[in-house]
């Protein structure tokens, strides 16, 4: 069962975690704010009330992916780790089968983009961790800011809610929004410059690595697989635990996601002694490139040229001499790729693969 207990989201500005018994505080004092409530179906609590709000809000995060489950999450500053609000994802209130998105900033934190960070965010998060296939949301009709935020998000006017009963007569007309994954996704595919962190794998990291690797496998499998690679046999869990372990694993994160990662290493494949490179070196000033993945809902999304361009930056930055790669002769996007970065035709080797079905690598090379 998946949850959402080691969720932790960060963005330029904010990091987005679920609640912990020590928020409880700093989470009641930014509630105690009247204006806050102008357009919820809610009022200012006391401690007590709230206090048993908080908990129960804790106690959710048990509930797993597959089932009625309503998040909320920490919103504070990356700089400080000031509280400034909320957001959450999950069953709404006024009885909608579609889960909603819906967040709250505190007063003294209003228009400075905050609430449109976190929700973009965690639409992400929604979509791509939670795996929903679509998301909702709905706000009071002269309530402007939240209109905004909505549209902003991409997304998409439906209808006014009407037509719900005596005790749910707070959400009658309000304008309903709705965002398909299917949507969401082909507006990351028309967007090339997606926001992206790159640093090195961590240990906490090597799961999710494993569950790229596996989701990559399978979307290979079930179309044009191009490099070869099949599920269980490459990439594995083992190739995150080594790169890791070795210091030499990066990863891309977009909101806290990872959406790609390769190895930069310093130790070829055998075959690679047999080619005449453009830099005649000890590899001890030339980086190889392995384990190049990215996650197939951010394909056609500018990961990979961002992943190679990293890649190249590191290797100035170590002052390494050249960077080499090998690639399977039938991997014509990868291909594509790698020559559309600089990269120059070697050779063409045998790896050893020929049991799976792979013959022969093209190497290529970069100098820098």
């Amino acid at each position: 069962m998946s949850t959402v207990k080691e969720m932790r989201i960060e963005t330029e500005r904010l990091i987005i975690r679920p609640y912990v018994k020590e928020d409880l505080e700093d989470c009641f004092k930014l509630m105690q704010n009247k204006e806050l409530f102008k357009y919820l179906d809610m009022d200012v609590m006391s401690y007590e009330d709230y206090k048993g709000l908080f908990y129960w809000l804790i106690d959710c995060y048990g509930v797993g992916f597959d089932e009625d489950f309503k998040y909320s999450f920490n919103v504070t500053l990356k700089e400080s780790g000031t509280h400034i609000g909320w957001c959450g994802i999950g069953t709404s209130n006024c009885g909608l089968k579609e889960k909603e998105i819906y967040y709250l900033i505190g007063r003294d934190y209003w228009g400075r983009g905050y609430a449109k960070e976190a929700t973009a965010a965690l639409l992400d998060y929604g979509f791509n961790v939670i795996g929903l296939n679509e998301i909702a949301a709905i706000h009071k009709p002269d309530n402007i800011a939240s209109k905004k935020v909505i549209e902003n998000m991409g997304l998409k006017f439906k209808y006014f809610l009407g037509g719900l009963p005596e005790e749910l007569d707070f959400f009658n007309g309000e304008p309903f929004y709705l965002l398909t994954r299917e949507e969401y996704l082909q507006k990351y595919k028309s967007n090339t410059h997606m926001d992206m962190i790159f640093d090195l794998g961590k240990e906490k990291d090597i799961d999710e690595l494993e569950q790229l690797y596996n989701d990559l496998n399978d979307y290979l499998e079930e179309g044009v697989n191009y490099p070869g690679w099949k599920k269980g046999i490459y990439p594995v869990r083992q190739n995150a635990i080594d790169g890791i372990k070795q210091g030499n694993l990066y990863v891309a994160r977009h909101n806290g996601k990872i959406v790609g990662s390769v190895i930069l290493s310093h130790v070829p494949e055998p075959a690679y002694y047999e080619a005449k490179w453009g830099f005649e070196s000890d590899y001890s000033e030339v980086f190889v490139i392995y384990t190049f993945v990215v996650h197939p809902n951010f394909m056609k999304c500018g990961v990979g040229k961002a992943l190679m361009d990293f890649s190249i930056e590191e290797g100035i930055k170590s002052q390494a001499k050249s960077i080499r790669l090998d690639v399977y002769e039938g991997n014509i996007p990868a291909i594509r790729l790698y020559e559309k970065c600089g990269f120059k035709y070697i050779d063409t080797v045998d790896l050893g693969l020929g049991n799976y079905g792979l013959n022969w690598f093209k190497l290529y090379e970069k100098l820098i």
